[in-house]
């Protein structure tokens, strides 16, 4: 007799310390078991043992009904119950095909997955209690006679038996190596699984009864001492001792956590398999005995109450992306942009959540961006994104860079978005038009007048001043530029004479005076022409400076 049978009646089982357990669950009633962790219960036949998710489907062996549940991993639904050999007691998939131990009849069940049903039915050794597939092998744990069956996954034939340790009761191999915890020496079998030979025998805790491989540490499940025993797959040396719950059964190790099924607590404890330290402890059904993760839920048998309990692995993440646009431009770019001063930049700052849990976010960070909306905190659900928005007004040449920042919840600390970048050129010349007018004054017979108040300091290319006298008044216009496009250079003569300029001496009305006003490497600088009509009376020329005092 063996743990899985017997229970709420005369059986007696290997494991003393399980089988009260599991006897008083079935007998008694449960009481419920749920926390926030577990995101799912599914009801499946009687006495779930052993079970086996590919990310896909997980499977589930029902000992006393000789069934197998298959669930849809992504709905958490039961779409097949399977007649198999009689006592199923442990599966393992391989994605094409899932082998079920029939404990009681000492053979194996070959499903075919894509179809559900079973397509072969293989004699092993006596009390098949351990099976794990690799996709090219088939090992099979065989209690009463201390002994693996070797299948060839492609044939479903028997090509080797091995000798292991006394009472192998689970056995995991990671394609290279196969692990068998022996359950009554303390020990694990470590097999090459090219050649079929026990190459090392190790000793673990008390009592192992259950192990899995990740390809570099094989993890074991003592029940005899409440601890997990880490082994190197390298050098096949215990490097850690890991206290976990009451009774530990199941163990998986997906590569991240290892999930290790306590009966006595109806718990699981998760183990950082960086660390090796226990991270959390989570609760489940009533006694839960077989466990299996394909990375992103843990999937959890629970012998009290006939369900599996579906974990869901917190795994949060999110990405942050800053686009931007020049005002008035159709689509936003991570690419580098021109624009020229005066001109504004529109940003976007994309941020999603990229992982599996809902998370809370701060209000983003942009100090070169002004007015971000939304404002205040946001939460987004899995898959889902917010957009927010800013824009900054360029106010000088060279190059603007900008980035932002945002926090998340969950551990997810503080990211930045990658750097967007505008190369600022000077602004071209307004070509706008003033016009105003101001008084003539006599200083004896120089008049003195403020006609440039209005001259850009983003002056590029010329412009042109007219002046027109009255008696004892001036008026002026400041014209478009001389060229349609804004640019080009001056077409007065090129003068730089030092300082301001006596340009001409008004003593009647009938007199124009023309400016034209450019920007060279040294400044401003102007001409001017005093005509008559179409007579040219003076011309001259110099620097210029804003607010220059131009005397007549």
């Amino acid at each position: 007799m063996s743990l899985r049978g017997g229970l709420c009646g005369s059986g007696v089982g290997r494991l003393t310390a399980v089988l009260a357990v599991v006897a008083a669950a079935c007998c008694l009633a449960a009481s419920p078991a749920a926390a926030t962790e577990v995101i799912n219960t599914i009801h499946v036949g009687e006495a779930p043992y052993g079970v086996s998710s590919d990310g896909t489907h997980v499977w589930v062996a029902n000992e006393t009904e000789d069934t197998v549940s298959e669930i849809e991993a992504s709905s958490g639904k039961v779409i097949n119950t399977i007649d198999v050999g009689l006592g199923p007691f442990a599966v393992s998939s391989d994605r094409t095909h899932v082998w079920v131990t029939d404990a009681r009849e000492d053979t194996v069940s070959e499903i075919e997955a894509s179809s559900g049903k079973v397509i072969n039915t293989i004699d092993v050794g006596n009390d098949p209690e351990g099976v794990s597939s690799d996709g090219i092998h088939v090992w099979v744990a065989n209690y009463v006679e201390d002994t693996v069956s070797e299948i060839e996954a492609s044939t479903g034939k028997v090509i080797n038996t091995i000798a292991v340790g006394m009472q192998p009761y689970r056995v995991s191999s990671d394609g290279t190596h196969v692990w068998v915890a022996n359950n009554v020496e303390d020990t694990v079998s470590e097999i090459q699984a090219s050649t079929g030979k026990v190459i090392s025998t190790i000793p673990v805790g008390s009592e192992p009864v259950g192990v899995s491989s990740d390809g570099t540490h094989v993890w074991v499940a003592n029940i005899g001492e409440n601890t997990v025993s880490e082994i190197e797959a390298s050098t096949g040396k215990v490097i850690r001792t890991i206290p976990v719950g009451s009774a530990p059964v199941g163990v998986s190790s997906d590569g991240t956590d290892v999930w290790v099924t306590n009966v006595e607590e109806g718990t699981v404890s998760e183990i950082e398999a960086s660390t090796g330290k226990v991270i959390d402890t989570i609760h489940v059904g009533s006694y839960p005995y077989g466990v299996s993760s394909d990375g992103t839920h843990v999937w959890v048998t629970n012998l009290g109450e006939s369900t599996v309990s579906e974990l869901l692995i917190s795994k949060p993440s999110f990405t942050i992306e800053k686009l931007q646009k020049i005002a008035g431009e159709a689509s936003y770019t991570t690419s580098e942009l021109s624009a020229k001063v005066g001109q504004t930049v529109d940003y976007e700052i994309v941020v999603k959540n990229t992982g599996n849990v809902p998370l809370r976010f701060k209000e983003p960070s942009d100090p070169r961006c002004g007015g971000i909306s939304p404002g205040g905190e946001q939460t987004l659900a899995t898959g889902s994104q917010e957009t927010y928005m800013c824009s900054h007004e360029l106010t000088s040449t060279g190059s603007y860079a900008n980035q932002a920042s945002i926090e998340g919840d969950e551990g997810t600390g503080t990211k930045t978005s990658s750097t967007v970048t505008v190369m600022v050129e000077p602004a071209a010349a307004s070509c706008t038009t003033v016009s105003g007018h101001g008084v003539y004054k006599k200083v004896g017979e120089v008049g003195r007048l403020k006609v440039l108040d209005n001259l850009s300091t983003n002056l590029k290319a010329p412009q042109m001043l007219r002046i027109k006298y009255e008696t004892g008044r001036v008026h002026f216009h400041l014209l478009k530029l001389e060229k349609a496009s804004c640019t080009g250079e001056p077409g007065a003569r090129d003068f730089q004479g030092e300082g301001a300029a006596a340009v001409s001496k008004i003593k009647k009305t009938g007199y124009t005076l023309s400016f034209s006003i450019y920007e060279r490497e040294g400044g401003f600088f102007f001409s001017s022409k005093l005509m008559k009509g179409a007579e040219e009376v003076e011309a001259s020329g110099g620097p210029l400076k804003k607010s220059t005092e131009v005397i007549h």
